[in-house]
């Protein structure tokens, strides 16, 4: 249910941009307007995989402010969440449960170079996020916990070229290469009745490297 809600609210805001009375024919953006997009990839995703409140992969929503035709604020907001329990045989206690949640956050400055319909914009942008992973095996009697914390930062460059399929809705596809900061934090627990004595084990790290990612998002425009 969730599923066609979601894809039902996107098909009512696609059609509604397409069927609305447009007499200007310029395809660059003023300033003070702004624009919503989607992860396109996440939306393919919906046809086929379910979605819930429970259960949802990372979902990327992406936002630009106008600061005039060829400049640009653009942002973006990531958030998932994925619970899963196994249990590998029906006959006994034992399960396996993981679950995972994502959040992050960007924002950037980006030159755009208008051409009709086509746009070629670059430019750069900071990042912050967390991924977390918890998984909790029973085995007999004895638990054993591991929590995975990462914090990322990173600085990138990016690219993309950006098409007006209509007059209010496009397609853009960006390429980002830059360097990330990496903290993680991970925690194993192990708790054996009958007093519940637990032992618990931590490692921390961190490191620097080149990063380089691509999202494909269709924006509308306001």
């Amino acid at each position: 249910m969730t599923k066609k809600l979601i894809l039902f609210a996107v098909l009512v805001l696609a059609v509604k941009q397409l069927t609305m009375a447009q007499e200007e024919k310029k395809f660059a953006p003023a300033a003070a307007k702004f624009a919503i997009g989607i992860d396109a990839g996440g939306l393919l995703n919906l046809f086929h995989s379910p979605v819930s409140f429970s259960s949802m992969g990372a979902t990327t929503i992406f936002g630009k402010y106008y600061l005039g035709e060829k400049a640009a604020i653009p942002v973006s907001l990531t958030l998932g969440l994925n619970n899963s329990e196994n249990q590998p045989d029906l006959s006994s206690t034992n399960t396996n449960t993981t679950k995972n949640n994502d959040f992050g956050i960007s924002a950037g400055y980006e030159l755009r170079n208008n051409y009709d319909r086509l746009n070629l914009n670059y430019g750069g942008k900071f990042g912050f996020a967390t991924y977390n992973t918890v998984n909790e095996s029973l085995v007999n009697t004895t638990t054993i916990t591991n929590e995975n914390k990462n914090t990322y930062v990173d600085v990138a460059l990016f690219g993309s070229i950006e098409y007006y399929i209509a007059t209010r809705i496009s397609l853009e596809g960006s390429l980002n290469a830059g360097y990330k900061y990496h903290v993680r934090n991970t925690t194993n627990t192990t708790t054996t009745p009958p007093n519940s004595t637990a032992t618990e084990a931590k490692q921390t790290g961190s490191n620097l490297g080149f990063n380089s990612s691509y999202a494909i998002a269709l924006m509308f425009h306001f």
